[in-house]
């Protein structure tokens, strides 16, 4: 926050609208002492109560509904987007403003269009996301059988780390860095099992890329228990 402080003093005057996708924060109080501009807040799926819930447990009965941590912390803002017509309204009790919703989802006519990458005769498995610490690739490459492929799509501190002990083990193992989302899904639809290998304890909720997976027909191995126990997760697709 002292970064984008620093940052907005010098440059938050040359705007005439300005879009934050991170609104639990105090950035939207922060854009508002250096500019006049309209805030549109992205809501995303990052609701209060999760926050509140997985890090000050004590707070929920207090605040459950979230009300008045909206009112601070979107305060500022001049419009809403958010995900549902659920999040929008929870929003919205901190004051009627202009509200938008842009749901999360697939869109299953342009998933169809894209021409899977070519395949070999191994199984394939391919992890999406960022390749840090909240995953446990490591305790799978070293284990893969000969039978099977390993595709990683993502960049991340851990890369390297990954990239080494492929080689080390002499796995078949792909690594395709960064991708455009059309060139990603494309290996999703080449791939026969899907990984959500992330640490069980890591605060991840359910991202879109699970709706994708399961958009492209792939069963979902995963070590997260709560993510395959979560209502939109009722799926024989987890394991």
């Amino acid at each position: 926050l002292k970064q984008a402080n620093a940052w907005l003093a010098d440059n938050a005057g040359r705007f005439d609208l300005i879009y934050c996708a991170c609104p639990f924060t105090r950035l939207p109080s922060l854009v508002s002492r250096h500019s006049s501009a309209p805030i549109i807040a992205d809501v995303q799926d990052l609701w209060p109560q999760t926050i509140i819930t997985r890090f000050m447990p004590s707070l929920v009965s207090r605040y459950a509904s979230g009300s008045l941590i909206t009112r601070r912390l979107l305060a500022p803002a001049s419009g809403v987007i958010a995900v549902s017509r659920d999040y929008l309204d929870q929003v919205q009790c901190s004051g009627k403003r202009p509200g938008l919703v842009v749901p999360h989802g697939v869109d299953l006519s342009a998933l169809d269009a894209i021409r899977p990458k070519e395949r070999n005769n191994r199984l394939r498995l391919i992890f999406v996301g960022t390749i840090g610490d909240n995953q446990i690739l490591d305790r799978l490459i070293p284990h893969l059988p000969e039978a099977c492929e390993l595709v990683v799509v993502g960049e991340g501190p851990a890369l390297k780390k990954l990239r080494n002990l492929a080689a080390l083990h002499n796995k078949h193992a792909l690594f395709t860095g960064a991708l455009e989302h059309k060139d990603c899904l494309a290996w999703l639809k080449s791939a026969d099992i899907a990984l959500n290998a992330i640490h069980p304890k890591a605060n991840i909720g359910a991202t879109n890329k699970i709706a994708e997976f399961l958009a492209c027909g792939l069963p979902i191995l995963s070590s997260q228990a709560k993510l395959a126990r979560t209502d939109w997760h009722q799926s024989p697709a987890f394991m």
